[in-house]
């Protein structure tokens, strides 16, 4: 959106929000002034009463209504970046020559491949990997994997040699 129409947007809410408010303020200070006579308060104080509580209300009812104007602002922008970051994602996967591989930690079980890994192992990109083990498609030993995972955690001085 064009900064020019984002802020008419903005001020089309907020003037809309002071305009709720407003009403607001009007209809609780109407409210109490008809109600609080009943209880034989003096009228004076009365009014004033409910001018204050009715303000109160409205100033209640902007700020709620700003915050929600906030609160959607920032979930579209979060959406907008995930879907941004999702997109680059999907380029990296499908067009790019990067070598990316998405596996479970756990059970070492593959997700998904990009391009890039399968020319790297040097087959097709029509075969599918997807719950492959990576240790046999990679063709290491577990032993030989957790030994470098455990060089690389500890962050040692041998990690070269051992590679």
């Amino acid at each position: 959106m064009p900064p020019r129409q984002r802020s008419e947007t903005v001020r089309s809410h907020q003037s809309a929000s002071i305009m709720v408010a407003a009403f607001v303020a009007t209809v609780v200070a109407l409210i109490f002034w008809l109600v609080l006579p009943l209880f034989n308060e003096a009228d004076g104080g009365l009014i004033y009463a409910a001018s204050l509580v009715g303000i109160f209300v409205g100033a209640y009812v902007y700020r709620e209504r700003a915050l929600v104007r906030s609160l959607q602002a920032m979930e579209k922008l979060y959406l907008d970046k995930a879907s941004e970051h999702n997109a680059r994602l999907e380029h990296l996967y499908m067009q790019s020559l990067a070598c990316l591989v998405e596996f479970d930690a756990s059970t070492l079980k593959i997700d998904r491949a990009s391009i890039g890994f399968f020319d790297l192992l040097g087959i097709g990109s029509d075969v599918d990997l997807h719950g492959d083990n990576l240790e046999q498609v990679l063709g290491v030993e577990t032993a030989g994997l957790e030994s470098l995972v455990g060089h690389i955690s500890k962050g040692s001085r041998g990690l070269r040699q051992t590679i």
